[in-house]
């Protein structure tokens, strides 16, 4: 695990508020995407059994086929095709974005300031620093496990709260301008 960085460069001496550190790997990845997989497989699932209601409704034999409504059979081929294939993609990508996670792991050291975060990134090809302003996030969120700093709406930083002490964690909720701890 790379050093913690103790101040900000180029800039006064401002004593941090908080330290954390965190990996980025494919069991994270995987706990950020579970619920996600969950849902598109699901998706998934219920456009092929639509497909198959379509192909056994469609092998009936020709008068049946006539007799029934063709909007029926066009909604069922349809609605199938489009459910099965979008689940499938979004499914791959996650499963894309898990393999490349366990293969890339990259692991980020935090400061946290008043004004913003000093963030380094370690992984096999070295590593950068930047800092950033808490106003350049998207949105800050908490849970009961962490604070979820999003830079855009599926880059997340998860600060674990039990790497915090309450005194850090206080002093994080205001600088967020979070109500209280959930």
């Amino acid at each position: 695990m790379p050093d913690i960085i103790d101040e900000k460069p180029n800039e006064t001496e401002e004593k941090p508020l908080a330290r954390a550190s965190f990996s980025v790997n494919g069991r994270s990845q995987w706990e950020f995407s579970r619920v996600l997989l969950i849902y598109s497989g699901a998706v998934a699932l219920i456009g092929i059994a639509l497909l198959i209601s379509y192909f056994i409704l469609s092998a009936r034999s020709r008068d049946a086929l006539i007799n029934m409504n063709l909007a029926l059979l066009l909604t069922l081929l349809g609605m199938g095709s489009l459910l099965a294939l979008a689940g499938l993609a979004v499914f791959g990508v996650l499963i894309g974005n898990i393999v490349c996670a366990s293969r890339n792991q990259k692991t980020y050291s935090c400061v946290f300031f008043e004004d913003g975060m000093l963030v380094r990134t370690e992984n096999e090809d070295g590593g950068t620093e930047k800092l950033l302003r808490y106003s350049e996030f998207k949105k800050i969120k908490e849970t009961k496990r962490r604070f979820l700093l999003y830079l855009t709406g599926s880059l997340v930083y998860p600060v674990e709260k039990g790497e915090l002490s309450e005194e850090e964690t206080a002093a994080l909720r205001r600088v967020f301008r979070l109500k209280s701890g959930k």
